[in-house]
Formats: structure tokens, C-alpha cells, sequence
């Protein structure tokens, strides 16, 4: 459905292209996630704002009342962008540790 949305004419064949067109799939999971969480709760659909940053966007399509401005304070779409980068930065899962350790003591 996504392609829906690109309609440049993209070569496929050509590394470039299909980077763009990554690109801009993986961009599109933050606010899919945020439709699919709103649906689920029978909340209404809340769409991005440019203005916002991409971690004020991503709560306040969480988390906004279309009834009322979205405020948010600024230490948690702070702390939140920090543990968004943790959490994506942290590229040892637990498993991948075990075997780690376990081979290097061989």
C-alpha cells in the first residue's frame, strides 16, 4: 500500500533508488506504529506534524486528544530520545553476548 504514496519513477535496478525508497519505508514505521496503537485502543487517528521534532511527532501521534492542544514537556521527548538511541545503539542482545563469551573461552 505503501507504494501507493512514491510516485517518482524509481529504477529498481539502480542502488541509489533503492536506497531512497528504503529510506523512506523505514520512515514511515514510527507513524505506522502510532495508527496501529491508536486503532487498537479506538482512539482517533492522530497524523505527523512537520513542526514537531521526530520524538515530539511520535508522542503526539501516540498520545495526543484531537480535543485539546498536545504540551508536552521538553524533559521527556528528551529522555525519550535517549532511550530510543540506547535502545538502537545497543547492538549486543543477550543471546549474541552468551555466544560470545562462550566461544572466546575455547
Amino acid at each position: 500500500a505503501l507504494s501507493a504514496f512514491m510516485h517518482e519513477d524509481y529504477n529498481f535496478n539502480d542502488p541509489v533508488d533503492r536506497e531512497a525508497i528504503a529510506i523512506k519505508l523505514i520512515a514511515k514505521i514510527p507513524t505506522l506504529a502510532a495508527l496501529t496503537f491508536r486503532t487498537c485502543m479506538g482512539l482517533p487517528l492522530a497524523y505527523p506534524k512537520k513542526e514537531f521534532s521526530f520524538m515530539k511527532n511520535f508522542l503526539y501521534m501516540m498520545f495526543s486528544n484531537p480535543m485539546e492542544e498536545f504540551n508536552i514537556h521538553d524533559d521527556i521527548v528528551r529522555c525519550m530520545d535517549a532511550i530510543f538511541i540506547v535502545h538502537a545503539d545497543h547492538e549486543q542482545n543477550a543471546s549474541t553476548s552468551t555466544v560470545r563469551i562462550a566461544g572466546s573461552s575455547l
